[in-house]
């Protein structure tokens, strides 16, 4: 029996199995034939071809039913699938592909029904499983403006562990990516945080090349499929020296930091995996760490704290092979790192206040210099290199710069106290490239010692130096400027 109800609603019953008819006809002022699916219980359309599923995505079909009131039981169902024992309906993810033999039996008293079905379930959508790396952005709102980092993995059947790096605070991603027949797929997680809104994890996996695009309660993350590396390609490791750079733009502002921070970078290769490591300097003196797998595309997303958590330091950078011929060979490292100091974190820091500045990251292989050579790739002669010092504060007066001998054991041999005043010294780590020293600053009766760091690359060196201001007292502001160390010309 077909008919409208007092709603306006199109129902219909039917008291007794057998034949359905495919469509009906209702009288009205324009007459509309519907079409009419048999349902097994719980109403669904039901299907004597099973759905077409595959790997972690969303399934659900209605087998059609031959008994009222049944019970129904399933076997051969592929891992992840389950029938309704009341509706028959079969729902779930599919853990497994292929092709299965699927018996539904019906039981309603000793009157027993059973249907064979063949179920066909398509692999999890190629290049979709492995780890990949990521960056959220910067949002003063959502996370504070210390932005955040994403690592997760998805295994062959969707499965998803990870973390994420939200602002100061780590969180676990769990659950699973839902994939789709025909459209990228996807993967969800609300995280719930005490005293604060939830975060909503959205993310979708391009088919088209295995990007993660998405957001983090509205801000922006992008991540990256880990390197694969072919089978049989032998351990490495690659050591390369580079540059911090702020924008030329900003040089010679007082109310920003000033002078080149340095990173040491090491790139290995174990067991098929590509990853990075580097430890250098800020100018203003902070210690970094940073760490990532290589990606795909040859980047590195990198990310630390900074401050106590009242700032950040996070970008990308990139390792590639130099256009040069030389043995071994010569890789070149660039990229960009955004630097941010929101407030001091201690009224024992009398550093900059906040800091924003968009560092250039630039640098190449390290090795020691050859047999009789210098770091500046002179020889060792007299007066063979030049060091100075500028901006944070430093006056020509202190005639702190000046020429000097760099020996090929990498000695720094510095004249008598009428050609060096300030009394500089200078110390290299023959192994690393690095070098740090120090300087005296006399105006009057006040002394203040400043000491400097940086590293070698590309045949200079460059790094920063912190100096107090006078007045000198024990909450005097610091400002950093530039030390270079190169040959004089």
């Amino acid at each position: 029996r077909v008919h409208y109800d007092s709603g306006g609603t199109l129902r219909w019953a039917k008291y007794n199995f057998g034949t359905w008819p495919t469509s009906v006809s209702l009288g009205g002022a324009s007459d509309v034939t519907y079409s009419i699916y048999a349902t097994g219980p719980g109403g669904t359309g039901s299907s004597a071809t099973p759905t077409h599923g595959i790997v972690s995505g969303v399934y659900a079909w209605q087998p059609p039913s031959t008994l009222t009131g049944a019970k129904f039981s399933a076997t051969g169902l592929p891992g992840g699938l389950a029938i309704n024992a009341l509706t028959g309906e079969v729902t779930g993810k599919p853990n497994a592909s292929g092709t299965f033999t699927v018996k539904i039996v019906e039981t309603k008293g000793r009157t027993v029904s059973r249907q064979t079905y063949t179920l066909i379930v398509d692999a999890f959508p190629a290049g979709i499983a492995g780890s990949y790396s990521g960056l959220v952005e910067r949002d003063a709102v959502v996370n504070g403006d210390l932005g955040g980092s994403l690592a997760i993995t998805v295994s062959a059947t969707g499965a998803v562990t990870g973390r994420l790096y939200h602002a100061a605070t780590r969180y676990p991603l769990t659950g699973r990516v839902v994939a789709s027949l025909d459209t990228d797929p996807i993967y969800t997680l609300t995280i719930p945080r005490k005293g604060a809104n939830a975060l909503a994890v959205s993310l979708t996996f391009a088919l088209s090349n295995a990007v993660i695009s998405g957001t983090i309660s509205g801000v922006a993350v992008n991540a990256r499929h880990h390197l694969v590396v072919p089978p049989g390609t032998p351990n490495s490791a690659n050591t390369l020296n580079a540059f911090l750079t702020i924008p030329a733009g900003d040089i010679g502002d007082a109310a920003k930091p000033q002078g080149t921070g340095w990173l040491r970078l090491t790139q290995s290769l174990v067991s098929r995996k590509a990853s990075i490591s580097a430890a250098g300097k800020l100018v203003d003196g902070t210690t970094i760490t940073l760490a990532a797998s290589v990606c795909d595309n040859l980047d590195s997303p990198l990310r630390c704290l900074l401050y106590s958590g009242k700032g950040s330091l996070q970008g990308t950078t990139r390792i590639t092979a130099s256009l040069l011929t030389a043995w071994p060979p010569v890789y070149l490292l660039s990229g960009t790192l955004d630097w941010k100091k929101l407030s001091r974190p201690s009224s024992a820091d009398y550093s900059y206040a906040t800091i924003s500045e968009s560092l250039t990251v630039s640098g190449r292989s390290h090795a020691q210099p050859a047999t009789g050579l210098t770091y500046l790739g002179n020889t060792d002669t007299a007066n063979n290199a030049k060091i100075e010092f500028s901006e944070g504060g430093m006056s020509s007066a202190y005639n702190a710069d000046q020429t000097f001998q760099l020996t090929s054991k990498h000695k720094a041999l510095f004249g008598n106290a009428t050609i060096n005043p300030s009394v500089v010294t200078l110390s290299i780590d023959a192994t690393k490239g690095t070098f740090t020293g120090t300087l005296k600053l006399k105006d009057g009766s006040t002394l203040r010692m400043v000491n400097y760091s940086g590293l070698f690359t590309s045949d200079v060196g460059e790094g920063y130096f912190n100096l107090p201001q006078l007045p000198l007292t024990k909450s005097s502001s610091v400002l950093s400027g530039k030390v270079k160390v190169s040959v004089p010309y």
